[in-house]
């Protein structure tokens, strides 16, 4: 009885010191280029998450919310270059508002039909996936609302890039009075918890073959995400099994990370 006890004391404080750092979040410092590399984010992502396979860091100074990505799962990466993501803040406020930062915008359209050239190798395409994606949409904010260049000066910021090591990095910027308002207190604000969604669109991929054996485009079997994949092999089991029997195309679903945070008051 004993044991049980203090076995259920142990897991309770691991449990609330687990969630407590999950939610919060941490000072900055120093204000943080927008610019695709996560080099000024010290040598480790803070959070991982297992079902996107996503690891992300997150932090605020008196001015601005600072959030940076990496997707760690070839699959992954090769759907958020090809369908684009949605992140979306959701801060406690009266009246409700919801801010919304749609970038990268999707290279295909809802029939799978790709809207630039399919390029012969992934530094093409790559090169190709920049130039078209020069703009982002936002919407919901108090008063930056439309679409922007990726620098600009409305004081929201994305950019994604490739890193020297081949993963992606997705940064965003977001001024706090765009979410909380112009006299936003900080201590009181960083009482409440602010959830944010990222949403990596779903992508219907065409295929050569009705068996699925041969898919075209970015998910073919000798393409850059087909046999060169580096995730599992039952990883890789789950992708090609799910879509067997179907013809000329399939779908991959759509991938969300929702989480809970609050914003930092003061230095840690």
């Amino acid at each position: 009885m004993i044991k049980k006890i203090f076995l259920a004391v142990i897991l309770f404080f691991s449990f609330n010191i687990g969630f407590s750092q999950l939610n919060q979040v941490s000072w900055q410092s120093e204000p943080l280029s927008i610019d695709g590399a996560s080099f000024d984010w010290g040598k480790s992502f803070r959070y991982f998450d297992s079902k996107t396979r996503i690891r992300y860091n997150i932090s605020n100074d008196s001015n601005y919310i600072y959030y940076c990505f990496q997707p760690v799962d070839e699959y992954v990466k090769a759907q958020i270059l090809r369908a684009g993501i949605e992140t979306t803040f959701y801060p406690k406020v009266k009246p409700k508002r919801t801010g919304i930062i749609k970038y990268p915008l999707p290279l295909e359209k809802p029939d799978g039909k790709q809207t630039m050239a399919e390029a012969d190798n992934f530094e093409a395409f790559f090169t190709s996936f920049k130039l078209f994606n020069k703009t982002f949409n936002s919407e919901g904010f108090l008063t930056k609302n439309g679409t922007f260049p990726l620098e600009n000066e409305t004081g929201i910021s994305a950019k994604l890039d490739r890193e020297t090591n081949g993963l992606l990095c997705y940064e965003i910027k977001i001024p706090i009075s765009e979410l909380y308002g112009e006299n936003y207190n900080l201590e009181e604000i960083s009482k409440e918890d602010l959830k944010v969604k990222l949403k990596v669109n779903q992508i219907v991929v065409k295929t050569k073959n009705k068996d699925n054996q041969n898919q075209g485009g970015m998910y073919s079997q000798g393409g850059q995400y087909g046999n060169n994949y580096s995730g599992s092999y039952s990883q890789r089991n789950q992708y090609s099994n799910q879509y067997q029997g179907q013809q000329n195309s399939f779908t991959i679903q759509g991938k969300t990370l929702v989480y809970k945070m609050k914003l930092a008051n003061k230095p840690e």
